[in-house]
């Protein structure tokens, strides 16, 4: 509540757009079922508290994601598993675009994790200083 109330005048009708569904942005649990013709997915995770979800975690190391795999099909409801599924019906909702964006500490070994896993093609991930470049 108190981060409401140091919101400047000039958010409050933009949030009130959002709330009453009037903006074009939606969060991840609120598309379960909806489809549209761009996605852009931000992954986030500053003040996430981890225990949830945590995109990271998708796209760490093999032999984290391996262990974290490895629980999940034991049966064990953990982060990663619900977090991968988050990002299913995310990435499923694009009809034309999928864009998913990480705000990082360390880019590049989250590049490295991300071309690893396999979940996208290298040809599909872009930096940001290769996203600078383009005209």
């Amino acid at each position: 509540m108190a981060k409401f109330f140091k919101c400047s005048a000039q958010e409050l009708l933009p949030y009130e757009r959002y709330v009453s569904e009037g903006s074009p942005y939606a969060t991840q649990h609120g598309v379960k079922g909806a489809q549209f013709e761009r996605v852009m997915v931000v992954m986030d995770e500053e003040e996430s508290d981890y225990r949830t979800y945590n995109y990271e975690r998708v796209f760490a190391s093999a032999e984290a994601r391996a262990a974290d795999r490895a629980r999940a099909l034991g049966g064990d409801e953990n982060t990663w598993s619900r977090t991968l599924r988050l990002l299913y019906v995310c990435c499923t909702r694009a009809q034309r675009g999928l864009v998913l964006t990480f705000f990082v500490a360390d880019p590049a070994t989250t590049l490295e994790n991300v071309v690893a896993s396999e979940i996208l093609p290298r040809s599909a991930v872009f930096t940001q200083e290769v996203l600078a470049g383009l005209p």
